[in-house]
């Protein structure tokens, strides 16, 4: 697969995913902190998460470390974000809990511009 297009695939879908996710979150925003204070307990549910996380952001940081001025660098950080959001939450699990409860203080406007960048995405990927 040529670099772009493997940029075009990944902007379908982290745009999507952004979107839907995001949308999903500001619909539940009450449920958001009851889900996040249960889950944050929950090591196995951590580390298993986890490992899905770090496979996720290899596979990304792997085939698509692109640190160019343009779109397809919003691909790479992406990828770099989930790498260590995997390894939070394999190494330090005891640190989720605090940094999800600051995470979702800010959740209206974050969680907007997750939207905002999905959009934006998949409006490149489209």
């Amino acid at each position: 697969m040529k670099v772009m297009e493997l940029s075009i695939f990944l902007a379908k879908l982290f745009g999507l995913y952004l979107i839907i996710v995001s949308l999903a979150a500001l619909v539940n925003r009450k449920k958001i902190q009851s889900f996040i204070d249960s889950a944050s307990e929950n090591i196995p549910l951590l580390f298993v998460s986890g490992v899905i996380f770090l496979i996720l952001g290899l596979a990304v940081v792997i085939s698509h470390n692109i640190w160019v001025a343009d779109w397809p660098v919003l691909i790479t950080i992406l990828g770099w974000l989930t790498l260590i959001k995997a390894g939070l939450r394999l190494f330090f699990p005891e640190k989720i809990k605090p940094l999800a409860t600051k995470f979702i203080k800010f959740s209206p406007s974050v969680f907007i511009i997750f939207l905002l960048l999905g959009i934006y995405l998949t409006y490149i990927g489209f």
